[in-house]
C-alpha cells in the first residue's frame, strides 16, 4: 500500500494491517475486495481488548466515543461459531480460529507499538538537529568566534592606534581564559579538530597552493612586518633583540 509499511495480517479474517508513513499514529485495515479503513492506534488496541474480552466472556458489545469510530460487533453463533462484523467484513469462525486470529492481533499490536515509538524516537532525534537546537548548543561558540574576528581586527587596528594595545591584551586573555580554563562543552570537539588540522592538513593545503597564491601570502606577511617596524620603529626590534638574548643569557 503506497504511503503506509505493512505490519502484519491475518489470513483467517482476510485482514492486512499496515502503518501510516505520515500519521505515526495511524493504523490502515485492509480487509479483502474492501477499501481501506484508517483508526487510530488507540482505537485498534480498543478493538483488541474488546476481543479478548469477548474471549473471556466478560464483553459482548463495542463501543466507542469517537464518532468515526471502527464499527465492530461480535457474537456467539447457535452452531457454536464466532460470527465477527468488522466495518464491513462479515467473517465466520470456529472457536479455535478466532483464538489463533486473537493472538495474530495482539502480536501486530505489541509490533505497531514497538514501531510507533521507535518512530517518536526518530522523531524527537531529527527536531534536536533543527536550528534551533543547533543555536542552542552552539552559541556559546557563536560568540567566541564573534569576539575572536573583533580581537583579530584590533591586532590589526594596533598598528595604527598604539592605544588599542590594552584591549587586545585584555580582548586576548580572556579569550584565552574562556578557552582552556573554563573549557565549554563546545570546545571538546573543536580544538582537537584545530590540532589535527594543523598538525595533519595545514602543510598539505599549503604545498597544494599555486605559486602565486603562496607568493601573495608572502608578501601579506612582509608588508604587515614592514608596517608593524615602520609603526614601532627600532625600539620595538631592540626589545626582541633583547628578548632573545635574555632567552640564550638562561
Amino acid at each position: 500500500m503506497p504511503g503506509a509499511t505493512y505490519v502484519g495480517d491475518s489470513k483467517l479474517l482476510g485482514l492486512w494491517i499496515f502503518l501510516d508513513d505520515v500519521a505515526i499514529s495511524q493504523v490502515l485495515l485492509k480487509f479483502a475486495d474492501k477499501k481501506p479503513v484508517r483508526i487510530s492506534f488507540k482505537e485498534f488496541s480498543r478493538v483488541v481488548s474488546f476481543l479478548k474480552d469477548f474471549s473471556r466472556g466478560n464483553s459482548y458489545q463495542f463501543e466507542s466515543l469517537a464518532p468515526d469510530s471502527t464499527k465492530i460487533s461480535i457474537a456467539l453463533l447457535e452452531s457454536n461459531r464466532v460470527m465477527l462484523h468488522w466495518e464491513e467484513a462479515r467473517i465466520v469462525l470456529l472457536p479455535l480460529d478466532f483464538m489463533l486470529a486473537l493472538n495474530v492481533l495482539f502480536a501486530i499490536e505489541k509490533k505497531l507499538e514497538k514501531m510507533i515509538q521507535r518512530r517518536n524516537e526518530r522523531k524527537q532525534l531529527l527536531r534536536q538537529g533543527n536550528l534551533l537546537e543547533f543555536l542552542y548548543q552552539w552559541s556559546g561558540f557563536l560568540v567566541y568566534a564573534f569576539l575572536a574576528m573583533v580581537d583579530f581586527g584590533l591586532l590589526v587596528a594596533v598598528f595604527f592606534h598604539s592605544q588599542l594595545v590594552t584591549p587586545l591584551l585584555g580582548l586576548t586573555i580572556f579569550l584565552g581564559v574562556w578557552l582552556f580554563i573554563f573549557q565549554p562543552e563546545w570546545s571538546f570537539r573543536l580544538v582537537p579538530a584545530i590540532k589535527s588540522y594543523l598538525n595533519e592538513e595545514l602543510l598539505a593545503d599549503i604545498s597544494h597552493l599555486k605559486s602565486s597564491q603562496k607568493n601573495v601570502g608572502i608578501v601579506i606577511m612582509l608588508i604587515l612586518l614592514l608596517v608593524f617596524y615602520i609603526y614601532f620603529g627600532w625600539e620595538f626590534v631592540s626589545m626582541v633583540i633583547s628578548f632573545f638574548k635574555g632567552s640564550q643569557s638562561l
